[in-house]
């Protein structure tokens, strides 16, 4: 951050018109009583005496060019609410407004000073009223002193006599400071004071002069030229003065008592009937939305400002407007924007609301008292009416909620049961599967048992066969010769051979009765083989499943007689064959 400020061209603007109108000379100094006066009423003495220290290097007992962009930077930065600190003094900001300065720089001109004249159009004022004298806005200055500004502003509670000393209705200035006070904070600044004195005067020359919706560009920069207009000038309260008298009218006539807001109940019930009228979709939805959206200050009640904002927003509704899902800046009525940014409401809030009040009570015969009350008791009434309905449907609607909570627990309770059914039936499908898994596991463990068995057994008749074969032979035969026993060999050896085949065409025949009993059996998918799989895939197959699920290894032995047996008919092409077709 570089040491020494560096000011903007309206900063230097401003800085040299100061330095000329107190007539600083060829070295450019300000004496401290003539800062101090045109300092004067800008802010609070304590905060000035803040800003001279920091803006006079050295206790000088002036102020330098440098020093005087300093101080009008910093009370500027202070105007806006921004503590006095050190490093504001390079943030540049907008010149500061200086009542004095203004005062005296309006009674600086002349009476032969050209006058800015402007051709009168709807919107450059109110109603081809003239322009802002210079004498008017030095005049205003003066008094805007004379009540000791703080910061700057002159609240609305100081000033208040002042403008009713002009003679004006509560209702004229109640109307007038909505449009001066267009920053929606309670107070004035020095332009809005001209501005409001401007009115007052005009109105007063003028009584049915109708003031503006908003202050018109060319007469705030008469005002006050060298600040910048405000944007929010140009966002108005969107409610029309025709708007708002046809909604106090309403609003009168269900108030009959001037409480000065209506009940949450009747508010709705208000809403729901014309919304009936209009033939909106759904006007319970529509009135409960509108109440929601303006969120009033105090709870289940309505001033008639805001009464104003709830019928602008049904109008809207009716005609397809799009339903906001907040209350926007230009619906909000001024006095809430007040309340809301810690600011005061209209100061000719309570004053008007008496006048009417006595208005009212003063115009009332027998008559009409009698029919006041009568009203009185129909709003009583519809209200009592309107809550029985609210209740009667608040209970229906407990009621469809307890059925449809109920109802959802009864089906949360049949899920329940119909799944603790399902998994039952899991189960027990699970326990037959295993349990027929185990009987043909068992089953099969029983017939390799008993194919060993009778292997074993044809075996060891052959083998006793043999022996008593040979046998025989030893005992009862004589020397036989060489060619008499090549002749009896070749015949034993056809015999085995015969015995062989015999053995085996007996094996196979148990073999194909096998497959038809374990056809159900996928010895492809035991090996984990497709079924077009050749000899060596089978092979290959085989030894990794019999490393995998071999009983040395923890693997079952049932398991492992399965592979094996697997192997066995997959490997031998006629069984292969017939197990194929089996399975087809």
């Amino acid at each position: 951050m570089p040491s020494v400020p560096m000011f903007s061209p309206e900063e230097k603007a401003f800085i040299d018109k100061i330095l000329k109108s107190v007539d600083a000379g060829e070295e450019q100094i300000i004496e401290g009583n003539a800062a101090k006066k045109i300092f004067r009423a800008s802010l609070p003495p304590e905060t000035l005496a803040k800003i001279w220290h920091l803006a006079d290097k050295g206790d000088k007992g002036f102020l330098t060019r440098l020093d005087l962009g300093v101080a009008l930077r910093l009370i500027s930065h202070a105007q806006f609410g921004v503590q006095v600190q050190p490093r504001f003094m390079h943030i540049p900001v907008p010149p500061p407004t200086l009542p004095f300065y203004e005062l005296s720089r309006k009674r600086s001109y002349t009476s032969k000073a050209p006058t800015r004249t402007r051709s009168a159009s709807p919107s450059a004022g109110p109603s081809n009223g003239p322009e802002i004298t210079r004498e008017e806005c030095a005049e205003s200055a003066r008094l805007f002193i004379e009540h000791n500004p703080v910061n700057g502003r002159v609240k609305g509670s100081r000033i208040r006599d002042l403008f009713l000393h002009s003679g004006l209705s509560s209702e004229a200035l109640y109307e007038l400071w909505d449009l001066v006070d267009f920053d929606y904070i309670g107070s004035l600044d020095l332009t809005q004071f001209i501005l409001a004195m401007h009115f007052i005067r005009e109105k007063t020359l003028r009584p049915s002069l109708i003031l503006p919706r908003t202050i018109p560009h060319a007469l705030y920069h008469l005002a006050l030229p060298s600040r910048p207009m405000p944007r929010s000038i140009d966002k108005p309260w969107i409610i029309s003065p025709q708007d708002r008298r046809l909604a106090d009218e309403q609003f009168d006539y269900w108030d009959p008592v001037c409480r000065g807001y209506l009940q949450r109940d009747l508010v709705l019930i208000i809403l729901i009937g014309y919304a009936r009228q209009l033939e909106m979709p759904e006007p319970e939805a529509i009135a409960v939305q509108i109440w929601s959206m303006l969120d009033p200050e105090i709870p289940d009640q309505l001033d008639r400002d805001g009464f104003a904002v709830a019928l602008k927003v049904l109008d809207d509704t009716a005609i397809g407007k799009p339903f906001p899902p907040a209350l926007p800046r230009t619906y909000t009525p001024p006095n809430w924007r007040r309340e809301r940014h810690g600011g005061s409401k209209n100061p000719f809030t309570s004053m008007l609301e008496r006048e009417r009040k006595l208005r009212r009570m003063s115009d009332l015969d027998a008559d009409s008292i009698r029919a006041r009350n009568q009203r009185l008791l129909d709003i009583e009434r519809a209200i009592q009416e309107f809550r029985k309905e609210q209740e009667l449907q608040e209970r229906r609607r407990h009621e469809v909620a307890r059925e449809a909570r109920e109802a959802d627990e009864k089906r949360q309770e049949d899920l329940a049961a119909e799944e603790k059914r399902q998994e039952e039936l899991e189960a027990a499908r699970k326990a037959r599967e295993q349990a027929a898994r185990k009987e043909r596991e068992e089953v099969l463990r029983r017939e390799r048992e008993a194919h060993r068995a009778r292997q074993e057994r044809e075996r060891m008749r052959a083998e006793r066969a043999r022996r008593e074969r040979e046998a025989r032979r030893r005992d009862s035969a004589p020397a036989e010769d060489e060619s008499s026993r090549k002749s009896r060999e070749e015949r034993e050896e056809k015999e085995e051979r015969e015995a062989e085949a015999q053995q085996k065409a007996r094996e196979e025949r148990r073999a194909w009765a096998n497959l038809e009993q374990n056809r159900w059996k996928d010895y492809y998918k035991i090996l984990g083989v497709a079924r077009d799989a050749d000899d060596a895939t089978i092979k290959k197959a085989h030894r990794r499943e019999s490393l995998k699920h071999h009983p040395d290894k923890g693997g079952s032995e049932d398991t492992f007689l399965l592979i094996q047996e697997a192997r066995e008919i997959l490997s031998n092409t006629t069984l292969r064959q017939r197990y194929d077709a089996l399975r087809e």
